[in-house]
C-alpha cells in the first residue's frame, strides 16, 4: 500500500496507526451499513441540481469552518488535535459510502459519481489542512518568542505559497459538488 505509506509520511503517522484507522473506518462503515439494512437509519436519495447562488451558502460555510478550525488547531503546539479532527471528518465519509449503497441504481449513477467526487475532495481538503497544520506545529515547536502569532503567520505564508493553489482548487471542487447535490 504505497499510497497509505505516503499519507502516513505526510501526516507523520506510523503505518500501524494508519492500519488501525483503516480498521476503525471499515468497522464504522459496516456498523452503519447494518443499521441501514435493518432500517434503523434512513439514507436520503441523492439528486443533482445546477448550483444556484443561494445553494452555495451552506457548502461555503462548511469549507470556511473547516479552514478556521484547522487554522485554530494549528495555533496549538500539539499535532494530535488536528489529526483527531481529520480522523473525524474522514470517518464521516463512511456514512457517505452507506448512502451510496442505499442509492445504488443506474438512474442514480450521475449523482453517485458527483457524490464520490465530493467525498474525495472533502478527504483531500482535510488531508491538506492536516499536513499544513502539522508542518506549522513542527516549525513553531521550538520557537521561544513572545510573538507566537506573528511567527505562526510568517510560517503559514510559505506553506500557503507552496500548496495554496491546490487548496483553492480542492475547496472550489468541494464547494461546487456540495452545491450540486441536494
Amino acid at each position: 500500500m504505497p499510497i497509505l505509506t505516503k499519507l502516513a509520511g505526510s501526516l507523520q503517522l506510523s503505518p500501524k496507526t494508519i492500519r488501525r484507522l483503516l480498521y476503525v473506518y471499515i468497522g464504522f462503515f459496516g456498523l452503519l451499513y447494518v443499521l441501514q439494512q435493518g432500517h434503523l437509519i434512513q439514507e436520503p436519495h441523492l439528486s443533482l441540481e445546477a448550483p444556484a447562488l443561494a445553494q452555495l451558502r451552506s457548502p461555503l460555510s462548511i469549507d470556511l469552518n473547516l479552514l478556521l478550525i484547522f487554522g485554530g488547531l494549528s495555533l496549538i503546539p500539539f499535532k494530535w488535535p488536528s489529526r483527531m479532527m481529520a480522523g473525524w471528518v474522514v470517518l464521516g465519509t463512511s456514512e457517505g459510502l452507506v448512502r451510496i449503497t442505499a442509492n445504488l441504481t443506474l438512474a442514480q449513477l450521475p449523482a453517485i459519481l458527483v457524490f464520490l467526487l465530493q467525498m474525495g475532495s472533502s478527504i483531500w481538503l482535510v488531508y491538506l489542512l492536516a499536513t499544513i497544520s502539522g508542518r506549522l506545529t513542527d516549525h513553531l515547536k521550538f520557537g521561544h518568542s513572545n510573538f507566537y502569532v506573528i511567527n505562526w503567520w510568517t510560517s503559514l505564508l510559505p506553506l500557503l505559497k507552496r500548496s495554496g493553489w491546490l487548496l483553492i482548487l480542492v475547496c472550489l471542487t468541494n464547494l461546487i459538488t456540495r452545491a450540486c447535490l441536494t
